[in-house]
């Protein structure tokens, strides 16, 4: 079974990027390597626009969306998954899109907002976690070729499974993601040649977690298929659903697929 994961990892962003299509990728979908302690991690990671059928603008921005982020203890035969799984609805405003040039919302790429977000480790008994949000999130960039940005992201809770009561603690209220990346045009398509992301939620240097990530381009001869270099850095609290009150660090490389 775990065999087709990959495939469905590997043609997930061809679907995601068909013309006229309301299937896209969602967040960055990539799959990592690390060492014999750290092993593999992939997310697969798609949103379906609901409301891709509205000709008004702001009627076409709702959307489900998918995610699943998995550790996999493949090497040495280990062969065993630790997944968190997220489905969740929600509806974003492109400003930076639908707004004219040179309105106040000009330097404002989008604003989210999702009435609920579910995330859970699909496992029952004492490893069992889940929890149930809400939240709103807004990002804002600028520059055209060098966009510097920061995505802060408040969320709130509707419930909290009794065996992750306390996963606040752990988190607090908000995520942020500060980054920059260079951009370049190819046939009226912009895209990320490189990009470096500095992540964190609730307090790094106490409870909470920070990620570094740095993504550069692979190959430049794919259509609208852009797959990358990726290196990811992670630290803390939290990261995994099932050990989020353990502290860990996690280093890995592998490839990412970006919307």
């Amino acid at each position: 079974m775990k065999k087709y994961i990959f495939l469905v990892l590997m043609f997930l962003p061809v679907l995601a990027y068909a013309d006229d299509n309301p299937m896209g990728l969602y967040k960055d979908n990539y799959i990592l390597f690390g060492d014999n302690k750290d092993q593999v991690k992939f997310v697969i990671s798609a949103e379906y626009r609901v409301s891709h059928s509205f000709e008004t603008n702001w009627l076409k921005n709702f959307y489900v969306a998918y995610t699943q982020v998995s550790w996999w203890k493949v090497y040495n035969n280990a062969d065993t998954f630790s997944s968190n799984y997220q489905p969740e609805i929600f509806y974003r405003l492109d400003l930076k899109k639908d707004s004219p040039k040179g309105n106040i919302f000009e330097k404002i790429d989008y604003i989210q907002l999702s009435p609920i977000y579910h995330s859970s480790t699909g496992t029952e008994g004492s490893d069992h976690r889940s929890v149930n949000e809400y939240y709103a999130q807004i990002q804002s960039s600028m520059g055209a070729v060098h966009n510097f940005g920061l995505n802060l992201k408040l969320f709130g809770y509707w419930y909290k499974n009794p065996n992750n009561k306390d996963i606040n603690k752990y988190r607090d209220n908000y995520e942020s993601d500060l980054f920059y990346k260079y951009k370049y045009e190819e046939k009226d398509v912009i895209y990320n040649a490189y990009e470096i992301h500095i992540r964190n939620t609730g307090n790094p240097f106490d409870k909470g977690y920070y990620m570094l990530e740095g993504a550069l381009q692979l190959l430049h001869t794919l259509p609208k298929i852009k797959p990358k270099i990726f290196v990811q850095y992670c630290g803390g609290y939290g990261v995994n659903m099932v050990e989020y009150n353990i502290k860990k660090r996690e280093f890995r490389v592998g490839l990412i697929f970006t919307r």
